[in-house]
């Protein structure tokens, strides 16, 4: 899926923040200012401010404008990272040296993972594992499955995407990657892709360390149902 401009702009300036470029009650460019500089509407502008407000690295003072937090822990944000490869992702949290490895196989999938994805066994899954270092210590490592035929999770009409989050002792192999200690919880989320059908077209299980994000937050529609 194709990066939106608000994302790309607010990446931007976390970075700037992160970094330390723009350090805590500086005053942001103001929506006008950010418009121009970036060639985008004044409602790019204003999503992007809001992105870096949910992220917990802007705050907004009435009357007077939006400004770098004082406190800028990393906060996780969905759906707009879905839109983002892994690496994009990684390199807008921080400024350390950030090394995202993949392994891709085709498989035969558990008879669970099949009935989910309403398949025969037999007509096989696709089997990424990703997974992100930073500065050389394990932050991340995520199982995505995909029936065999399927690439990514956008036709060009969008999806919908529905997370379950726990804190958990790590699957074996994600405490392996994580070098998690026995009895040791961390942070998992469990993801669940639809095509605008309703179809089940991906299935992804993460694990960060506990103490990763400050805060997960997620946003979504609520579509009206009809009688």
């Amino acid at each position: 899926m194709t990066e939106p401009a608000y994302v790309a702009i607010a990446a931007e300036y976390a970075r700037r923040i992160l970094s330390g470029d723009l350090a805590p009650g500086t005053m942001m460019p103001s929506l006008v200012e950010i418009s121009e500089q970036h060639g985008v509407s004044d409602i790019v502008a204003r999503n992007a401010i809001k992105l870096l407000r949910s992220q917990g690295l802007v705050r907004s003072v009435h009357r007077r404008g939006n400004f770098v937090a004082d406190r800028t822990g990393l906060v996780r944000v969905s759906p707009e990272r879905q839109t983002e490869t892994a690496e994009a992702t990684f390199s807008h949290e921080s400024a350390a040296r950030m090394v995202v490895e993949r392994e891709e196989a085709s498989e035969t999938p558990a008879p669970d993972l099949a009935d989910a994805f309403g398949i025969e066994p037999a007509d096989g899954v696709s089997h990424v594992i990703t997974r992100a270092s930073e500065d050389g210590r394990p932050v991340s490592i995520s199982d995505t499955y995909q029936p065999s035929g399927i690439s990514g999770v956008n036709d060009g009409r969008g999806f919908d995407l529905e997370e379950t989050l726990k804190d958990q002792l790590p699957a074996g192999s994600h405490a392996a990657w994580l070098r998690t200690p026995p009895g040791v919880m961390v942070k998992t989320i469990h993801q669940r892709f639809f095509d605008v059908d309703g179809r089940l077209i991906m299935i992804s299980d993460i694990s960060y360390p506990l103490d990763r994000y400050a805060a997960y937050t997620f946003r979504t529609s609520v579509r009206p149902t009809t009688n």
